[in-house]
């Protein structure tokens, strides 16, 4: 992200002779897929120590930008595009939000209605109704705490005898409590524990996710529900046989729960070392798929790549502008598409 926040300034600023209109003509990439977790006007502990959210008025700018030089399409459009392997001919975007956070349902379905903009919700079976919270939800509510001066110093001792009699103490607690993983769930629990925390209390009062009865909600209005794993791991930290689980039950629990005509899936963080024997293996129980690895084409037909449109403190001109800039660059060196063994 920190190289993208450089990066985006300067490859806008060598596109200022083009237009966006002639970038994308000369890209040939007509489809724009941004990609969103959440927008939020005040801080969410959640959320606050892993990237940068924007606010409503910083959202609604984004879809205005995308408005003004992109049309709106559904995942059914996109879908039959990709079957048929057509190409999108005037310039569109679908947008879409991952890990189902309360906040789509009460601020951003509410502002796509009104824009008349058709979204994307990827949700995680495991934190629909706020049963569980995610692994990275959790490291960011802690180093909240630890932040908020009202841990004592005992506590943090303690937390820090624990992660070093296990080896996962590196510098000091909070860039431990960053390097902890989807198999450190148990000491995440324990380290909480000692700081104080009840990641059961927190998901009462502050309910970050969705129930499914919003979910409901949002698919009548004509929002389209896709699955996103069971839990969010990092498919690069998980087995093979693990991630075809976690893919196919995430997808048959939306199936079940969110009946569709299509079965939609969103890889958990990148899909870019996902080999073609999985895509093979997943091929006639999901119909189209989604990574996050930016303006790029892919090996595999029924996969698309998304537009990462947070995280960053830039305007969506900059960003959007600079993206396609960057897809020139690639294209130039040959990694435009993701290849896969």
């Amino acid at each position: 992200m920190l190289i993208k926040q450089a990066l985006y300034p300067l490859f806008y600023g060598l596109s200022m002779p083009f237009s966006l209109a002639s970038l994308i003509q000369k890209t040939g990439q007509s489809l724009l897929l941004p990609v969103y977790h959440t927008v939020s006007n005040r801080p969410l502990p959640h959320i606050q120590h892993l990237y940068q959210l924007k606010n409503v008025a910083q959202f609604e700018r984004d879809i205005d930008y995308l408005l003004k030089h992109f049309k709106p399409i559904s995942n059914a459009d996109i879908h039959e595009y990709s079957v048929e392997n057509q190409t999108i001919a005037t310039p569109s975007f679908h947008l879409s939000f991952d890990d189902g956070m309360r906040d789509c349902y009460e601020i951003i379905a509410p502002i796509l209605k009104k824009k008349g903009v058709s979204a994307t919700f990827f949700i995680n079976p495991a934190f629909v109704d706020n049963q569980q919270l995610f692994y990275r939800h959790q490291i960011s509510v802690l180093i909240h705490q630890l932040k908020s001066g009202s841990v004592f110093k005992a506590q943090q001792s303690a937390a820090i005898a624990l992660l070093k009699d296990v080896n996962l103490f590196k510098k000091n607690l909070i860039h431990s409590l960053y390097q902890l993983t989807y198999h450190h769930q148990k000491i995440l629990q324990q380290v909480a524990f000692l700081l104080g925390v009840n990641f059961k209390d927190y998901l009462k009062t502050e309910r970050p996710y969705m129930t499914k009865s919003e979910i409901l909600a949002l698919q009548k209005d004509g929002f389209t529900i896709g699955a996103h794993s069971l839990d969010h791991p990092r498919y690069a930290d998980i087995e093979f046989d693990e991630r075809v689980r976690q893919t196919l039950e995430s997808v048959r629990f939306i199936t079940k729960n969110f009946p569709s005509s299509h079965k939609i899936f969103a890889f958990p963080y990148f899909s870019a070392d996902i080999s073609l024997a999985f895509f093979e293996k997943i091929k006639n129980q999901v119909d189209l798929t989604y990574g996050t690895s930016g303006l790029k084409m892919d090996v595999v037909d029924q996969h698309l790549h998304r537009f990462p449109m947070e995280g960053l403190a830039l305007s969506p001109k900059i960003m959007v502008k600079g993206e396609y800039f960057l897809y020139l660059l690639k294209k130039k060196l040959g990694r435009n598409i993701v290849t896969r063994i």
